[in-house]
């Protein structure tokens, strides 16, 4: 993970390009102690998670701050699992459905679900 600077994802997509390129099924130790396997670091979000160690972080603080105890977040569209794994960790007293159409992407956000429980 890199500190945050303005310009940092440019940096990073100039320094890290060979590897963007070519890199896949990479396994991230990210932040909040959440662990996830990405196809690629190309895409929006497995190129975030692989510069930050984590997904749209404010959306995670968001959706952490206004669930209640034992309400079930539902995470449509879940990719990988870049939301719903950090707003488990954060949020041990809730259930979450993680729904997503792509086959190929359902493969890695059940195995990341996995080596989260």
């Amino acid at each position: 993970m890199l500190p945050d600077f303005r310009g940092k994802q440019r940096l990073a997509r100039l320094i890290l390009k060979k590897k963007l390129n070519t890199a896949v099924d990479i396994v991230i130790s990210g932040q909040g102690n959440c662990s996830f396997k990405i196809p690629n670091a190309k895409e929006s979000v497995g190129f975030e998670i692989f510069i930050n160690g984590s997904y749209e972080q404010n959306t995670v603080n968001f959706i952490s701050s206004r669930l209640k105890s034992s309400e079930i977040f539902l995470d449509i569209g879940a990719n990988i699992g870049a939301i719903t794994i950090p707003v488990c960790k954060n949020r041990i007293d809730i259930k979450a459905i993680a729904i997503e159409a792509a086959p190929w992407l359902f493969s890695y956000l059940k195995e990341n679900v996995q080596k989260t429980s």
